[in-house]
């Protein structure tokens, strides 16, 4: 199954059901036709304009609703936020969501062991103030093109909630990051944005 949908429940602030009904609809139709067929999804692509300061986006939050639905067994996810376009919520760039969903489903339903997407999120750790993540499916190692050495694209939040730009470096293959207006950060996300 492939599955490329979620705009309207974006559109519709319904990002926080979609934590539950996608997963449930997976399950669902897998009871329906009686047995675990492999289920992958295209995650929504960019589009909408970006504000300059960090800011909440239905978008993202329907993409992480999205990558939620992973926890379910035999899933895959094709992401498509960097092929969007501002203008267009139809993206051109059709071959790059193929070659994502080929590679999901030569792990997921033919079982062959690939890198099949780009560093995924495992785990954070705070230090003082700075939080550190690790990442799963780092291939040959994470990199930085940055001409400064910084990742960009990254928030850091407080006990207040308010997400603000940070900085993120490499070590290694984790990215650590940091705001000199977060003191004590609680909480990070990464290109939470609309397009």
């Amino acid at each position: 199954m492939i599955w490329y949908q979620g705009e309207s429940n974006a559109e519709d602030k319904r990002s926080a059901q979609y934590r539950t009904l996608f997963p449930a609809l997976i399950r669902d139709w897998r009871k329906q036709w009686g047995y675990e067929f492999p289920f992958l999804f295209v995650q929504l692509a960019g589009w909408g304009p970006n504000m300059v300061e960090p800011a909440e986006y239905p978008w993202a939050e329907l993409r992480e609703a999205q990558s939620m639905a992973l926890s379910v067994p035999a899933t895959g996810m094709a992401t498509a936020i960097d092929v969007g376009d501002e203008q267009d919520i139809h993206p051109r760039d059709k071959q790059t969501v193929a070659h994502r969903l080929v590679l999901a489903a030569a792990r997921v339903a033919y079982g062959e062991i690939i890198i099949d997407s780009g560093p995924v999120f495992k785990s954070m750790e705070l230090e003082g103030s700075r939080i550190r993540l690790k990442f799963a499916n780092c291939g040959a190692g994470l990199l930085v093109k940055d001409r400064y050495g910084y990742a960009r694209g990254f928030e850091v939040a407080g006990k207040d909630g308010r997400f603000v730009w940070a900085q993120a470096r490499l070590d290694g293959n984790d990215a650590v990051v940091f705001s000199d207006r977060v003191s004590s950060p609680t909480a990070v996300r990464y290109d939470w944005s609309g397009a």
